[in-house]
């Protein structure tokens, strides 16, 4: 092991004797107490070397074995310590690593650990995610979490690309006769280099797969392969004005796109009949509302939605959806809960009894 103070967090003197990691008031931690020779001592946390020979670094500086002791403890506790030698291997080149580096400080404060983040670039750079649908928003999206260090990103959208389709994280018009795929390939490619376009021998499913159809909802037989996989997936689209992140589907956890289809005929008797009618192509690309910088937002808010997940955590549009509208951006969150009548099987999760953690005597109270 060879500590050093986590570089993400800015150090700032508040005082001789008080030291403020980070600035961000959410994160920020006062280190006080402090004397010139502590300062010092400080300074030689910089992952060059192991516990003994901070020891008699100290030593020379005058501060005895209990206070380094002290110090080291007080850092490891505020999770302010960093182990050099931790972490698994690096990206596969040093491009890929010069480019994530600030993904890489980002990750050390948001999952503090002693690997620096390196955990969390591992995890994505195993990762593989498949993009359905490669408009504005699809391409963006995917290009996002190739940028983001996912190593696999995989896009199908075998329609012509056309000067409507190009946006700013998307693909790029140049004139040419080309798939949607293959200008989201491209836009890949110009993100992150090194990212997989196509699965890894061995790997037969992907972690995730996002729907970015440009419909009310993707294809039944899609949808039904990746409930059967128990394949997690992530809606995203913009519906005229207003751009919808959501659902995260946990295969028979969580609400599904069914569920919530049930739901809205539950409303509107309609619905079904308008679903039908929304899939239809009658309609030319150009004419379809798709505001670029909201789907731009839309394609940000799903690339963030699936790091979660790929990262171990739970989306926030895990049972619900996250909407963005214009003009003025507003962003709410809408609840959606299993449905009863869909067979996804997330409504009989969501009603078994839950065991309480609470004490026998206080529950008796």
């Amino acid at each position: 092991m060879r500590p050093r103070l986590r570089p993400a967090l800015v150090r700032m003197w508040r005082d001789q004797r008080t030291l403020q990691f980070g600035l961000d008031p959410a994160r920020a931690l006062l280190l006080t107490g402090l004397d010139p020779a502590l300062a010092r001592l400080l300074d030689r946390l910089d992952g060059t070397r192991t516990p003994d020979q901070l020891y008699e670094s100290a030593g020379r500086l005058g501060v005895a074995a209990g206070r380094t002791r002290a110090l080291l403890d007080v850092l490891a506790d505020a999770d302010l310590l960093e182990d050099a030698d931790a972490g698994p291997p690096r990206p596969r080149s040093r491009l890929a690593a010069d480019r994530l580096a600030p993904d890489r400080a980002s990750a050390s404060l948001v999952r503090p650990g002693p690997d620096g983040g390196d955990g969390v670039l591992a995890r994505r750079a195993a990762a593989r995610v498949a993009v359905r649908g490669a408009g504005r928003v699809g391409a963006a999206t995917a290009s996002l979490l190739a940028a983001a260090g996912v190593g696999t990103v995989e896009v199908a959208d075998s329609r012509p690309f056309c000067p409507a389709d190009a946006g700013a994280a998307a693909g790029s018009w140049d004139g040419g006769r080309k798939r949607r795929e293959t200008a989201a390939r491209e836009a890949l490619r110009r993100a992150a280099p090194d990212v997989r376009l196509s699965a890894p021998p061995g790997r037969t499913r992907p972690d995730a797969v996002v729907l970015a159809t440009e419909g009310l909802r993707p294809e039944p037989a899609l949808l039904e392969r990746l409930a059967t996989a128990c394949i997690p997936h992530l809606y995203a689209d913009v519906r005229e004005t207003t751009g919808i992140v959501g659902p995260f589907v946990d295969p028979g956890r969580s609400a599904c796109g069914r569920c919530l289809d049930l739901y809205r005929r539950d409303r509107d008797p309609a619905w079904p009949r308008l679903v039908a009618q929304s899939a239809a192509p009658a309609r030319r690309r150009e004419d379809r509302p798709c505001d670029g910088v909201l789907a731009t937002a839309v394609a940000a808010q799903a690339a963030l939605q699936l790091l979660i997940h790929l990262d171990g955590d739970t989306p926030t549009a895990t049972g619900g959806t996250l909407e963005i509208a214009l003009p003025d951006g507003g962003m709410r969150r809408r609840s959606w809960h299993p449905n009863a009548e869909c067979g996804c099987g997330a409504f009989a999760v969501a009603m078994r009894p839950r065991v309480s953690a609470a004490h026998p005597r206080a529950a008796a109270s």
